[in-house]
């Protein structure tokens, strides 16, 4: 399972060979957007804190390859918004969890599996802040 951010980009990662350059290349793309990727073994995911970073980032994926249908009856690519109660595109192969626990998407049909969040290495994961706080440290 995905943990949810604000906005959500989701693909599965099983269309992957519809980019050239497959599965590497699909991850080298989505990491480009921002720092936010992660993916578990079906899905993979990129945040964004507005709608047009969201659907920019879904045109550009659809540039390479994926399909990308607003209406989300043919689509590689899933958009929703955390705090919202209606995906802005909700392809019937993404279950999201239900209010009121780990906010998060899975691959419908499998086990939602253990919650992934952004890598945290040097090339994942928001940039550490270092803030001076003088006398309060």
């Amino acid at each position: 399972m995905l943990i949810a951010k604000i906005i959500d980009v989701v693909v599965r990662l099983e269309t992957a060979d519809r980019v050239n350059g497959g599965l590497t290349a699909l991850r080298d793309l989505m990491k480009s957007f921002n720092r936010t990727y992660r993916e578990d073994q079906h899905l993979a995911a990129i945040s964004w804190m507005d709608m047009h970073g969201a659907y920019d980032s879904a045109e550009e994926l659809a540039r390479h390859g994926l399909r990308f249908d607003k209406s989300g009856k043919d689509t590689d690519i899933a958009i929703y918004e955390m705090y919202s109660a209606i995906p802005h595109v909700n392809p019937a192969w993404i279950t999201r969890a239900e209010p009121g626990g780990t906010r998060g998407y899975w691959l419908t049909g499998t086990e939602p599996g253990d919650p992934v969040d952004w890598e945290e290495d040097e090339k994942g994961g928001p940039e550490p802040i270092d803030i001076d706080l003088g006398p309060f440290e």
